[in-house]
């Protein structure tokens, strides 16, 4: 086993081990998410997620997490998120996108699949993708305006766009009926073929993102624009779904 995957899974059961230590039969289930669980963690860049599952009388107790915190941050740990199951089933209306995000790429540590079993209305899931979509796009013009044409702003502007889109594009490719694939490259590539945009825009994001790409300040204005007017096109097509 490589050394980083031996410390990856050394941290999942420490964490593991603590929060049975605290909770005990109180907790529903823990569940790793995130990189982590969708096999693209890197070792010392990427964070660990957990969600843990309590019940309503274990909820109330969250303080006596705050002495672990230190301990869990030190092994790359992101603050854990700390559910009832109450609040995950009453809540898939709204944040449908984040909950199907949970449902995909999860892997159950201990206790309760519930987030395999989360049923997410496509209703909710279209509204939700078109309200994200149009506000990051909202977001991209005034902050491409807000670089003032630096080549460094606009690279990062572009790199820091796709974790979220890549979330967004989940639930469209859910939309269509069509299996959602591993790694946010593939699936901001196959939500580009999907919907009839410019394939080689989103390419040439993600080669950027990827260190693969050195594109002068003229190009990257130029690729920014053309980003922009790709996810308008979206916008427009779910806006008439």
């Amino acid at each position: 086993m490589a050394p980083h995957k031996k410390s990856l899974y050394a941290t999942i059961n420490i964490f593991l081990q603590d929060v049975k230590n605290l909770f005990k039969d109180e907790i529903i289930s823990v569940v790793l998410f995130g990189s982590a669980a969708r096999g693209d963690y890197i070792a010392k860049k990427s964070d660990i997620n957990f969600l843990v599952v309590l019940n309503d009388q274990a909820m109330n107790r969250l303080a006596e997490v705050l002495v672990y915190i230190g301990k869990w941050t030190k092994r790359g740990i992101s603050t854990p998120l700390f559910l009832s199951e109450h609040y995950i089933t009453t809540s898939t209306d709204a944040f449908p996108i984040e909950f199907l995000s949970l449902k995909l790429h999860h892997k159950l540590l201990f206790g309760k699949d519930i987030l395999s079993a989360l049923e997410i209305a496509d209703s909710y899931l279209r509204l939700k993708c078109e309200e994200q979509i149009k506000s990051k796009l909202l977001h991209l013009r005034e902050d491409f305006l807000h670089t003032r044409g630096k080549k460094y702003m606009m690279r990062q502007l572009l790199i820091q766009t796709v974790p979220t889109l890549a979330s967004i594009f989940s639930a469209l490719i859910v939309l269509k009926k069509e299996i959602v694939p591993a790694g946010k490259e593939a699936i901001m590539m196959n939500t580009a073929r999907l919907f009839g945009l410019k394939e080689a825009v989103f390419q040439q994001v993600l080669d950027l993102r990827a260190g693969s790409a050195k594109l002068s300040q003229k190009q990257l204005t130029s690729l920014l624009q053309s980003y922009i007017d790709e996810l308008a096109k979206l916008t427009d097509v779910i806006d008439q779904w």
